[in-house]
């Protein structure tokens, strides 16, 4: 697929500089017929593409990158064809049009997937300690999501340990690497990220597995913890930390968990993967405070405007996935757009939905 979207994408532009040098055709007709040819070969490339990798991300790798290195250019030499026609309004129409692309689709690619946000939420419980000078900080890492660890992952981790957090939550999705050889080095270098840190959180890192991976193979540091359907609790402090399995965090809360929220007197935060299991709260079916953190929707990596995402890929309802904090009843709900992105078929972008690490800020009752 590395060499497949480019090659495809280099075939549509070709074939429509051909078409452009063999159609007898001149002015609109000629322009409106060679654009809807290669429009249609790229939708009908894509589908296709998707059919032989047995993947929908693949379809749209294959229209992003048709559009973005072939289309666009295109629309963009035809342009420059009707100027020198002097059809003036349909030069700087397609012109403006096959910029605009250009321009959003750079962004998308190279601006937003790194324009990190730390994003800050406050949670006020009365199920915490009386309020004290400062609030127990978590921070939540959510879909690294990387096939390799350069600069801008550097950074994110740079960013957690600035933020001298006193819990870190990870909600699964590590490394997505093509080859073993990149898997065990992204491996170390991950684990190397781990081990500097400079401010440890005092309570521990904890992890839940992803898709993409398996926590335990792809966080090899000695500093991060797991947790399996299984808890872990924090006396002094009033909280109590509950980690789900991937299969878990796709269905309704067991008895078991819910038992484990009713029996602890502090407050509860469960963290899975995906973002599935919080649908019964959000219908009133929990009935009891707690906080509640997914991650694996990356907010949809792409957001219309008004709408939401498009793709989500989880059964939870759109305002969810997107990302965000919100509260219903007692119950508070957290879905994290994470710091990476989608890979193997998948088109690599980020638009109006860019990467956040949360950090919730946890206060009791006033004094």
């Amino acid at each position: 697929m590395v060499l497949v979207a480019p090659s495809f994408a280099a075939s549509i532009f070709l074939v429509g500089l051909v078409l452009l040098r063999v159609l007898p055709q001149r002015g609109g007709r000629r322009d409106a017929l060679v654009l809807c040819v290669v429009t249609t070969l790229a939708i009908l490339g894509g589908l296709v593409g998707g059919v032989v990798f047995g993947s929908g991300f693949a379809v749209l790798r294959l229209w992003f990158d048709a559009t973005y290195y072939g289309l666009a250019p295109l629309g963009l030499v035809v342009a420059v064809a009707a100027w020198r026609e002097r059809r003036t309004g349909t030069a700087i129409a397609l012109g403006l049009a096959s910029l605009s692309v250009l321009a959003v689709a750079t962004y998308a690619t190279r601006v937003e997937p790194q324009r990190l946000q730390v994003n800050r939420h406050a949670v006020q419980s009365d199920r915490l300690p009386a309020r004290q000078a400062e609030p127990l900080v978590v921070a939540i890492l959510a879909d690294l999501q990387t096939d390799r660890i350069g600069s801008y992952e550097q950074r994110v981790f740079e960013e957690l340990d600035a933020l001298e957090a006193d819990l870190w939550l990870l909600p699964g999705d590590y490394l997505q690497c093509r080859t073993p050889e990149r898997t065990e080095r992204a491996r170390a270098e991950l684990a190397a990220l781990f081990d500097g840190v400079r401010n440890v959180p005092r309570l521990g890192i904890w992890a839940v597995d992803g898709d993409v991976d398996q926590a335990r193979e792809s966080l090899t540091s000695e500093r991060v913890q797991f947790l399996d359907d299984a808890s872990a609790r924090f006396e002094e402090e009033g909280v109590q930390i509950v980690g789900l399995t991937t299969p878990s965090s796709r269905r309704s809360l067991t008895k078991s968990v819910v038992s484990e929220i009713d029996a602890f007197e502090g407050l509860t935060i469960v963290f899975g993967h995906a973002p599935d299991y919080m649908i019964g709260a959000i219908e009133g079916r929990l009935g009891r405070e707690a906080v509640l953190v997914a991650g694996h929707t990356h907010g949809g990596q792409v957001v219309v405007p008004g709408f939401g995402p498009p793709l989500t890929l989880t059964r939870a309802p759109r305002w969810l996935a997107a990302g965000g904090i919100h509260r219903g009843g007692e119950v508070t709900l957290c879905v994290s757009r994470g710091v990476g992105l989608e890979r193997s078929y998948a088109p690599r972008v980020r638009l109006f939905c860019p990467p956040e690490i949360v950090v919730l800020e946890l206060f009791g009752p006033l004094r």
